[in-house]
């Protein structure tokens, strides 16, 4: 039956796996995975860990088609499913375990982060394997052995706080609790194994804690985000939790996940003796159960501390522990309708929404709502998206880091300048060929601040220089999340001439549209640009 529920979450995974392109930090992906390996290990190279990062330069070639690059987050997710029914089956039964696999395989939101190029199905993978490590050894405490059990849990740990800082909301709370296990029901020989592994968790830890001091030294970090209000973060658990949050409107879906939520703790408490006997007999396994769902709260208050993470994809391990807390009600209930409802429910979420969410749009696709600003100028009717550009054309780029999503899409458009504002200067970066696998490198290293280059071990960035660029029959301008000084800036470059609304993608509630405008100039004229050397 595991590995039935297993196949099928791995077909969800690979159904629509190659349908978008990839969105910005996908394509960063990309970007950052040509840096050095101990630097992304060691270094502040970005704001999320290097392990993820490492992993796709060992196993995803550079000319990779979609599914293989996001393919590290389908294995992962994939794998959460057996790893959520160990968790289950250890912490409450063998029948939890199969329904708690069940809904990890048809949760909406981890089958699609289950196809994101990222770190984050990663992260729940093993955070879900520490924590099944963490149940098998302390069944071990008292009686000997355990080892195995132990050295896995140690491993995951370092590795899940390796991967995103969200880890730490598991790791911070979960090695106290290994600690508490240990020295309350181990034996002394187990006591001893477990200082062992503590010392070498700790040693395991240090690089990506130095990591961490470094990047807050920088002001790194997601300090782009603003801390979500309780009615936002109510909104963010209702989508990302309930699987049918993200289908109805806002207010409603928030009464929704209180309502569902209130129905499972008065179903718990209605079993209150149950309850207090099995937190009695498995304490680890009630506490496991309470970190995960109580993750996504910890981040939100993390951000009114330190700085503000809490977004849909950094609560995933709240999923994980609402899936479980539903496994336990069930387990108490002892009704074939629980389970079939829970299943049910998130079926149906999941065959309304898809497998894979709206994200940002490489290139245009149909007219709607943008959040970004337009550029000025004389407008006509929008005209049909073009399928390509043509030699005598150019590609503006207004905010750099949508440069490299563009570019993967665009691989295949040969002989048109790439031109991109980057620290107010308007930069070529196509001079290494579209097909080349050097450009990410490229494009990665103009970008680092003085700060940056320093811990970096780089003493300046790349050269630039000063050239022309022949005049053009046409600019195509890549707008999105273009800022006034960034249109005045490209509009200063581009002169006079007409604008066209040649494409417009539409925008979801985390990411801004994109439009698309045809410049056609007055006249002929050179502009002045800077060229990125080697």
């Amino acid at each position: 039956m595991l590995a039935a529920i297993t196949l099928c979450g791995l077909a969800l995974r690979l159904c629509e796996a190659a349908t978008q392109p990839l969105w910005t930090d996908e394509a960063l992906t990309l970007v950052l995975a040509k840096w050095p390996t101990l630097d992304l290990l060691l270094r502040p190279v970005d704001p999320t860990a290097g392990l993820y990062y490492v992993l796709h330069q060992l196993f995803v070639p550079d000319e990779a088609g979609l599914v293989a690059i996001r393919g590290i987050s389908i294995v992962a997710g994939t794998l959460s499913i057996p790893g959520i029914y160990a968790v289950a089956r250890l912490g409450i039964g063998r029948s939890s375990g199969l329904l708690a696999a069940a809904l990890l395989a048809i949760s909406p939101v981890l089958v699609d982060y289950s196809q994101e190029a990222r770190a984050y199905a990663l992260q729940l993978f093993l955070v879900l394997v520490s924590a099944a490590a963490l149940l098998g050894w302390t069944r071990r405490l008292g009686k000997g052995g355990g080892t195995g059990a132990l050295m896995l849990f140690a491993c995951s740990t370092v590795l899940a706080f390796s991967t995103h800082l969200s880890g730490s909301f598991w790791v911070v709370p979960a090695v106290p609790l290994s600690a508490w296990a240990a020295f309350r029901y181990g034996t002394p020989a187990q006591r001893r194994t477990y200082l062992i592994a503590l010392a070498a968790m700790a040693g395991g830890a240090l690089p990506e804690l130095i990591r961490l001091v470094w990047r807050a030294y920088l002001g790194g970090g997601f300090v782009w985000l603003d801390q979500a209000g309780t009615a936002a973060a109510l909104a963010t658990w209702s989508e990302t939790l309930l699987p049918i949050g993200g289908l109805i409107a806002t207010p409603l879906a928030q009464l929704l996940f209180l309502a569902v939520l209130l129905l499972l703790i008065w179903r718990l408490y209605a079993h209150r003796e149950g309850l207090r006997a099995w937190m009695t007999e498995s304490p680890v396994a009630a506490a496991v159960i309470g970190i995960l769902l109580f993750a996504p709260l910890l981040v939100w208050l993390f951000g009114f501390v330190v700085v503000p993470i809490f977004m849909p994809r950094t609560i995933l391990m709240g999923v994980a522990g609402f899936i479980l807390l539903i496994c336990l009600v069930d387990r108490f209930e002892k009704r074939p309708f629980v389970r079939a409802a829970a299943v049910l429910a998130f079926a149906l979420a999941l065959s309304s929404s898809g497998t894979v969410r709206v994200k940002e749009a490489a290139a245009p696709r149909r007219p709607g709502r943008s959040t970004g600003n337009r550029l000025p100028g004389e407008c006509r009717s929008p005209a049909p998206p073009a399928r390509s550009a043509r030699p005598g054309d150019v590609i503006l780029h207004c905010a750099s880091w949508k440069y490299p999503p563009f570019r993967h899409a665009v691989r295949q458009i040969e002989g048109v300048p790439n031109v991109v504002l980057l620290d107010w200067r308007m930069v070529r970066f196509d001079d290494f060929g579209l097909s080349g696998s050097d450009w990410e490198r490229t494009y990665f290293r103009s970008m680092l601040e003085p700060p940056m280059r320093y811990l970096m071990g780089q003493k300046t960035r790349l050269p630039i220089r000063e050239t022309t660029l022949e005049p053009f029959q046409r600019a195509w301008v890549v707008e999105s999340e273009c800022g006034e000084e960034g249109q005045a800036r490209s509009r200063e470059w581009l002169g006079r001439g007409r604008y066209t609304l040649a494409g417009l993608s539409s925008s979801t509630p985390h990411h801004s549209g994109i439009r698309v405008w045809l410049f056609e100039p007055d006249g002929a004229a050179t502009r002045r640009v800077y060229s990125v050397t080697n």
